[in-house]
């Protein structure tokens, strides 16, 4: 391709905070980079393999240079954890990409990044050009499985620039872990050892004087070693003798540092060591201020210290660095005995500081490295972590906090009150990724045929797996798109579906699966397949297929369900699973409580048991003895916590029977339930529902205690911070009133319930008055209050902003009042009122 620029731009790589030094003099690579660019004519996607010490990560850099005006760059050390987060990643990508489309740069750190606009700007500005754009990255081979799903989607969108070439270094089989399964990368020639030709024509630009006895010497000494030779062309540059350096690798076996070790061993060896320690240990750059409170020294002290290790170490920005990778190597090689103690002054001044929330993301890895659990159970309390969850705005890094608390959980047996909350609070992070507030705007904005607003809608949602489920709601109820609009809104379905790695997310999986079924039946598919290659899991691969059958059975309305039905049924490897997708709701539903718990039994993985409860108790509240499967249900939430984290909706279906359980079983329940009180107290509509559950069971057998946890649950409703929200769960306990004990007990403990309903009147008017989308506002509290409470419909429904909106609530409530309400009971003159204020011409294209 031709290289000929048509526009000027900066030097991306000085932007690139993560760039390493680059030797002022070095061996070229030539003959590697020409092949990469051959290849690249081919190739989107090259890997650059090689053994460690070859100079990898300064061959990247040095391509990378070569293209500067190109370039995008980023560099992993494998020091540092925070390097790999994909928050650290975006940010720096961010703002390379703002240095070459020319673009101001936000200075609001705490504004969410979305690289998308930057990346659309590229490809126009690079369209135009007769370039390409190249993406180096290093280190992304070692990358955690936990970030790789994120680390993909970040990779999928750069990869949509069409004229884009990536480099990586490290195997293809690793990198292609990374990338979407559409594009799989070419791993180019492993980079090798510099031959001897190459060694003696740069140690002769260094040393002119340099004879053929000493490069043979050098040459054998770095073995053509690019690391080798960088330290050795360190020591000609400070006039150590090629004789001194032989002297020195020969008598200190290979060591080539071992000279400037020494020195540390006899000048303030215990305080030098301490401090190179600090530095080469830490996961985040150090500063002179926190090295003194690490160090318990005064500035004077440490700038002496400083002083005997700076020909090691060097001040940038106030932060301590070591001037060399290579000896940062070296020193945690050999200070490898400091390293716990290392960890012990690092957690010390990270307790004791006032900023300690700055340090949150380092303190739990290090109570684990440490051995500290309890202490790392205590730190990670509910509102610690989901006030990192609001700082930090990143799912995967919240669900990381967790899976620290559940590993120390599960080794110390004595605190299952704790493990379990730590379930729970997974549990809440996986209600907090529904983004329930813009399904509901999306829905909304298509009931009233503004399929494109919808559609621009979904750009605000940052999750991947969000912004999927947002797009497959158009997909499936919008028909108002233009074709080429449509046509983008199922390329955006597709790559993200490739984009998002559904190993770490299996009930998530099913959910998006259930939404593509209409969409794309054989994508819906190929994501359980994805799943099932993946984990490898015999059983969990069978309960996904068997989900993806029944819930399509559920919802497709085609006419070949029962051939697409099979299609995934026969996908089910275990004959006795497949025959249970197929007979679930029919064959067993005669089963007697007994033979359940017995058959259950029978299936080793606990998760899979409370699958099949899920949706056998909810049918079979009534039978006899259903307090046993309660209780066996409850318990095996907390068997399963390490394995399929529960949700406070799954709770709910497990605790629907609770009127029929005998007082003790009751307690038993409650007491598992109760442990896990303070961490179920977020915004969620599941958690209101669990709580009303319990009340009405409780107040048949101790109504003072079911009382005083009404009055909590409406001091906690009342601490929402989304007051839809609170109107909403208000409602929920309107609609039970006189289901939750005694109506003057209820009154004498709460409030009358046309108190209530004035007030939910009263906060409903307010919410109208400064919003846009009135329906989600009022769509729950109709939901609940229409069949009981029809002066809150007739006062707040004409009150809704737009024609079709109204007639929209009232087919909701009509819908609700219908499913609601025996035929014998209904009230055809209520029906009637209702019907005639639907206005049918706003749902001309639906009926």
């Amino acid at each position: 391709m031709n290289k000929e620029a048509k526009i000027i731009i900066d030097d991306i790589c000085a932007h690139s905070v993560t760039f390493p030094s680059i030797p002022t003099t070095l061996i070229s690579r030539k003959s590697y980079f020409d092949l990469f660019e051959e290849q690249f004519e081919t190739y989107k996607v090259l890997c650059l393999p090689g053994a460690e010490g070859v100079g990898l990560t300064t061959a990247l850099a040095e391509f990378a240079k070569m293209h500067g005006q190109y370039c995008i760059s980023y560099f992993i050390d494998g020091f540092s954890r925070l390097t790999m987060e994909p928050r650290i990643i975006e940010h720096s990508l961010n703002m390379q990409f703002a240095h070459f489309n020319k673009c101001p740069l936000s200075t609001n750190e705490d504004k969410e990044i979305d690289l998308s606009p930057n990346v659309i700007r590229a490809k126009r500005r690079i369209k135009s050009s007769k370039n390409y754009l190249y993406f180096i990255f290093d280190g992304f081979d070692k990358i955690p499985s936990t970030l790789k799903d994120n680390i993909r989607a970040i990779l999928t969108l750069l990869l949509d620039i069409d004229n884009a070439r990536f480099l990586f270094s490290g195997n293809a089989t690793d990198i292609n872990n990374l990338l979407p399964d559409s594009i799989q990368a070419k791993e180019t020639n492993s980079l090798l050892k510099f031959h001897k030709v190459e060694v003696k024509e740069f140690l002769q630009l260094i040393k002119p004087d340099i004879i053929d006895e000493q490069i043979e010497v050098l040459y054998s000494i770095s073995d053509g070693n690019a690391e080798k030779l960088g330290i050795i062309v360190d020591k000609l540059k400070r006039n150590i003798s090629v004789s001194q350096i032989e002297e020195i690798y020969t008598y200190n076996t290979s060591d080539l540092y071992a000279l400037d070790w020494e020195k540390y061993e006899y000048t303030e060896r215990d305080s030098i060591h301490i401090l190179l320690a600090l530095i080469a240990f830490s996961e985040m750059k150090l500063s002179l201020s926190m090295l003194q409170e690490m160090l318990k020294i005064d500035n004077k002290r440490l700038k002496y210290l400083l002083d005997i290790c700076k020909d090691k170490l060097e001040i940038k920005d106030d932060y301590v660095l070591f001037r060399e990778y290579s000896f940062q190597k070296y020193a945690r090689k050999h200070l490898a005995d400091l390293k716990r103690k290392i960890e012990l002054i690092q957690l010390e001044t990270f307790e004791n500081s006032t900023n300690s929330a700055d340090f949150f993301s380092y303190m739990p890895s290090l109570y684990k490295q440490v051995g500290k659990n309890k202490s790392m159970i205590s730190y990670l309390t509910s509102d610690n972590v989901q006030q990192f969850l609001i700082d930090r705005k990143s799912q995967a890094a919240f669900n990381e906090q967790c899976e620290y608390g559940f590993e120390a959980c599960r080794d110390l047996n004595e605190v299952m009150a704790a493990h379990f909350r730590f379930a729970v609070n997974r549990s809440a992070s996986r209600e907090i990724e529904k983004n329930e507030l813009y399904d509901s705007e999306i829905e909304a904005l298509l009931s009233v045929g503004e399929d494109d607003a919808a559609y621009a809608l979904t750009q605000k949602v940052y999750l991947k797996e969000e912004r999927l489920k947002c797009l497959l709601l158009i997909a499936r109820k919008g028909n108002r798109l233009p074709i080429t609009l449509y046509d983008e809104l199922i390329a955006n379905i597709k790559s993200l579906a490739e984009s998002i790695d559904f190993d770490h997310i299996p009930q998530k999986a099913i959910e998006i699966a259930k939404l593509m079924l209409p969409v794309d039946f054989v994508m819906a598919l190929s994501i359980i397949d994805r799943i099932a290659k993946i984990s490898k899991d015999k059983i969990q691969y069978d309960r996904l297929y068997t989900a993806i059958s029944l819930s399509y059975n559920e919802i497709s309305k085609d006419k070949d369900d029962a051939s697409k039905m099979d299609l995934a049924t026969t996908k089910i490897s275990d004959e006795g699973v497949r025959k249970m997708a197929i007979a679930m709701r029919t064959v067993l539903q005669d089963s007697s409580v007994n033979q359940i718990i017995t058959e259950l039994d029978k299936i080793p993985n606990p998760t899979s048991k409370l699958y099949f409860l899920q949706f056998w108790i909810p049918d079979h509240k009534e039978a006899a003895n259903i307090e046993e499967v309660v209780l066996y249900a409850i318990k095996l939430v907390i068997k399963a916590s390490n394995i399929t984290l529960p949700k406070a909706s799954l709770l709910c279906r497990y605790c629907e029977p609770l009127k029929q359980l005998s007082e003790k079983v009751l307690k038993d329940v409650l007491d598992i339930l109760d442990a896990v009180d303070d961490s179920v107290k977020y915004p969620s509509a599941d958690y209101v529902d669990l709580q009303l559950m319990i009340i009405e069971a409780q107040s048949q057998y101790n109504k003072e205690n079911a009382q005083y946890r009404l009055m909590q649950l409406y001091e906690d409703i009342c601490g929402f911070e989304d007051k839809s929200v609170i109107v909403y769960c208000k409602s929920k306990i309107l609609a039970k009133f006189e289901k939750l004990g005694n109506k003057k007990d209820i009154e004498d403990c709460l409030k009358p319930a046309f108190e209530l309903q004035k007030e939910i009147t009263k906060e409903v008017k307010n919410l109208l008055n400064t919003t846009a989308y009135h329906l989600k506002i009022v769509e729950g509290p109709i939901r609940e209050l229409v069949c009981d409470y029809r002066s809150f419909i007739e006062d707040i429904i004409p009150l809704i902003n737009t024609s079709e909106r109204r007639s929209r609530a009232y087919l909701i409530a009509i819908s609700e009042y219908l499913d609601r309400t025996e035929i014998s009971e209904l009230d055809f003159n209520y029906f009637d009122k209702l019907y005639k204020n639907i206005n049918y011409l706003s749902f001309a294209s639906e009926f």
